[in-house]
């Protein structure tokens, strides 16, 4: 499980995220819409990235704890049979299960209010909660929501095996009566691996391993970035083909600091 601190997700003011679809967005919001409009993208633009800190601060936390645990000795040295390593791991259960729960719930969130962001861009409307999209029936034809060559791109994207999988144990956990349940055995790992799991049935189950999951959220969320950035660019004719707008994200503990700017 890597670190968080081997990722470049930081710079010299904290942990920092620049957004390529909340700049078209708000490229959009500021250039050519009405302030109703443009005041929603804002909404949305900020609440994307506070739930991108809740991803970052999440398996931060995860992080952290397991990096405690394996400062225990996993060794034996008296007649009890369980390790120091043994009983914090015990100790730790709960704590693991609810924080990959976030994580999981958290990773999903953030891909939806992407969607929504890019629903508004293209269709500049502002729809009531219960008809937003999600990030799998933005492509949905029949929800008609974008179509063309953002509808295709953004199929492809939502067909990746690694957010598929973030969506079906999403869905699981909360529509299925699922559980999540830490698989750590009795020696030293370098691996969190929670179970997902229904009832008192171990046998049809699967895991979740945190630190891959996470590893490649964060990748395909770069790529998922890029790929529909261009797309919107290239279609969304106001913009004729270029980008003027700039959008960040920057926190450290308590501070948060949400940066537009014109390029």
């Amino acid at each position: 499980m890597k670190s968080l601190e081997n990722y470049s997700l930081r710079n010299d003011e904290g942990y920092h995220y620049k957004s390529a679809v909340c700049s078209v967005a708000c490229a959009i919001g500021n250039e050519f819409e009405s302030y109703d409009i443009n005041s929603r993208i804002i909404e949305l633009t900020q609440s994307y990235f506070n739930q991108w800190k809740i991803v970052i601060n999440t398996y931060s936390k995860l992080d952290s704890k397991f990096q405690e645990l394996n400062t225990k000795s996993d060794q034996n040295l008296t007649q009890d049979p369980f390790s120091e390593y043994d009983i914090h791991a015990l100790e730790l259960e709960t704590y693991f299960s609810d924080y990959t729960y976030v994580l999981i719930i958290s990773m999903k969130t953030l891909l939806d209010i992407m969607a929504c962001i890019i629903d508004i861009t293209v269709n500049r409307k502002d729809r009531s909660e219960y008809s937003l999209p999600d990030f799998f029936s933005i492509s949905d034809p029949k929800k008609k929501y974008v179509d063309g060559e953002i509808r295709e791109k953004l199929k492809s994207l939502s067909s990746n095996p690694e957010i598929l999988k973030i969506k079906e144990i999403r869905n699981k956990l909360i529509h299925r009566g699922y559980s999540l349940k830490t698989s750590i055995a009795f020696s030293k790992t370098n691996q969190l691996v929670l179970t997902v799991y229904k009832g008192v049935d171990f046998y049809t189950c699967e895991n979740f391993n945190v630190g891959d999951s996470f590893e490649s959220f964060i990748s395909n969320l770069n790529n998922i970035e890029s790929q529909i950035s261009e797309v919107l660019i290239h279609n969304i004719k106001e913009l004729n083909h270029t980008l003027s707008y700039e959008v960040s994200f920057t926190f450290d503990g308590g501070h948060n600091s949400y940066n537009y700017k014109e390029i």
